[in-house]
């Protein structure tokens, strides 16, 4: 039984559909793994990122409790201070490409630690944490408008006395937009599939 062949319509969907099936890349990620430390130590941290301590030792690494990857988090809050702390850093981006920002925090000890993030003009703060040592997720997206972006990461908790926010597993994603070819492959099907319909 000889097969039907194809039509050239479908025949352009079928080489469209590689063409669409782009992957989302990740353009930047931080799990604070660099230096590692041992317990907490405020002295050190990440390389890259430029900090804004209204107190000292209120911002630093901490190994080994509750990671959500790797073995260390960032940890805000040290020793009962007051918010405001912050860390940021440069990312290269592509003018007009779109984002997904992402990071896990974690309240530790209280329930009341709450964290804010700024990429270029986006900001979005988090809800105040339900539960204590449960990780959960802040994302969202951003078109770049520039080649590069600025990322802020603030504490926004409002009460800091034994209440320590961690952050963990910080990334930058692009997402895929579809090619040229895949427009002018489906444009081409739909005018064949409409020039049938008039026959």
């Amino acid at each position: 039984m000889k097969s039907k062949p194809l039509s050239i319509g479908a025949a352009i969907l079928l080489l469209a559909l590689p063409l669409s099936q782009a992957t989302a890349s990740v353009i930047f990620y931080e799990g604070f793994e660099s230096p590692v430390i041992f317990d907490f130590n405020s002295s050190v941290f990440s390389p890259g990122w430029s900090l804004n301590e209204p107190n000292s030792q209120q911002l630093g690494l901490r190994n080994g409790l509750f990671p959500y990857d790797g073995i260390q988090v960032a940890q805000i809050n040290a020793n009962n201070s007051p918010a405001g702390a912050s860390f940021s850093r440069f990312i290269p981006t592509s003018i007009d490409q779109t984002y997904t920002v992402s990071l896990r925090y974690l309240s530790y000890a209280s329930t009341s630690a709450a964290v804010k993030v700024d990429f270029g003009a986006a900001s979005f703060s988090s809800p105040v944490t339900p539960l204590v040592n449960t990780w959960y997720e802040l994302t969202f997206n951003y078109t770049a408008t520039a080649p590069e972006t600025m990322l802020t990461i603030s504490d926004v908790t409002t009460n800091t006395v034994s209440s320590d926010l961690f952050v963990d597993a910080v990334s930058i994603t692009s997402i895929p937009e579809p090619s040229a070819a895949v427009w002018v492959s489906l444009a081409a099907f739909s005018f064949l599939l409409l020039r049938r319909r008039r026959r």
